[in-house]
């Protein structure tokens, strides 16, 4: 059974590999034959939090908004958007859905049903908060690659500190543990991934949500970057940084023991390490990149819900669109998106965010096989 299993998912990985190689025929010869790994679809700004660390739910505290209409994409034009999706990349890409929350999304279930049909490998996150029987039976139909859930403390006041939402800890966990059950009564395969942010004011909770769920089957834990140049978050900077970095790298160190012990974390130990830096350097001092290509303009597009297409979620430079009688192929290949690959590739930016930082080529196979 695990032979089996470990054989499909390399089988699965094969059409990656060879992203992996056009990438690097692209970066490195005048052919420009890669094409994006990771799309990611906004198709939504409606939500129901308030988190302190996201400028969707800031943006949703200053308006006193709370899952109200705001700007969507058409159902019709996401369908449409996913078979462009899988028209251009192949099998060798995921489609990522963002939000917003995603489960208020109204085209929620046409997308995971179109996504299943193209055999797409589906990735979205969600606050948990709606994880009713209908929405996980529409998960568990459509069996995505992965469904990550936010929970920054299984501790609701810690918790709710950040996601400022009545009971909402108790919300979230329960519909976590009714995805996993469900999961298993279904023998559905794909992951859960607990997403925490780390901040000053959760870090020393943290291995307890390692304890609590990367030991249960396709369950794996990924920390992720305080992002505080985003819109309405930077406000809370000071009460988002870590104060002390020694007893950080005590709860880093942990963690770190904790991954030797087994338990699943997405990030390896020198990513784990980087958080130290990160938070040692000072949030509010401007980071710059080593002196590395970017590759991203060769690997990823991002699509607002009014069709504006970037490259880049840091150099907000729009390269199409789609709505605007232009296809994603068309876009990609396009000359305003060759033009800024070209600038993209000397910027020195360091990035901070999981999906466009750099991640060593064994570290991805060792996290594909596990998922």
């Amino acid at each position: 059974m695990l032979l089996s299993r470990v054989f499909g998912r390399i089988v699965k990985g094969l059409p990656f590999l060879l992203s992996e190689v056009r990438l690097l025929i692209s970066c490195h010869t005048p052919w420009m034959v890669s094409v994006p790994r990771s799309i990611h679809l906004t198709v939504t700004e409606r939500c129901n939090g308030l988190c302190k660390m996201c400028f969707v739910g800031m943006n949703n505290a200053d308006k006193n908004f709370r899952g109200q209409s705001k700007v969507e994409i058409p159902k019709e034009d996401t369908v449409r958007l996913i078979r462009e999706a899988k028209e251009l990349s192949g099998s060798s890409f995921y489609l990522a859905l963002i939000g917003g929350e995603l489960l208020l999304y109204h085209g929620f279930a046409a997308a995971l049903e179109e996504s299943r049909k193209h055999n797409i490998s589906l990735t979205f996150t969600t606050n948990g908060y709606t994880l009713n029987d209908t929405n996980v039976n529409d998960i568990i139909r459509s069996n995505p690659m992965n469904v990550s859930i936010s929970l920054e403390s299984i501790d609701p006041e810690i918790n709710e500190r950040l996601r400022s939402f009545k009971n909402g800890t108790r919300k979230t966990m329960e519909g976590i543990d009714r995805l996993i059950k469900q999961r298993e009564a279904n023998n559905a395969d794909f992951s859960v991934i607990i997403k925490s942010i780390v901040t000053e004011v959760n870090f020393r909770q943290l291995p307890d949500v390692v304890r609590r769920y990367a030991k249960i089957p396709k369950v794996l834990w990924n920390p992720q970057p305080f992002y505080h140049n985003a819109d309405g978050v930077a406000e809370h900077m000071a009460d988002f940084s870590v104060k002390d970095v020694n007893e950080l790298r005590e709860v880093i160190d942990e963690i770190k023991e904790l991954r030797r012990q087994g338990y699943a974390i997405v990030a390896d130990e020198e990513t784990l390490e980087n958080f130290i830096d990160y938070f040692r350097d000072g949030l509010h001092k401007e980071r710059v990149r080593h002196n590395k290509r970017c590759t991203l303009g060769y690997t990823h597009m991002f699509v607002s819900p009014s069709g504006g297409v970037i490259m880049c979620p840091y150099i907000l430079k729009s390269v199409g669109n789609v709505f605007q009688g232009q296809s994603l192929k068309e876009i990609w290949n396009s000359p305003e998106a060759k033009a800024h690959r070209e600038e993209m590739a000397s910027c020195r930016i360091n990035c901070n965010a999981t999906c466009s930082r750099p991640v060593p080529f064994l570290t991805k196979v060792k996290t594909f096989l596990r998922m």
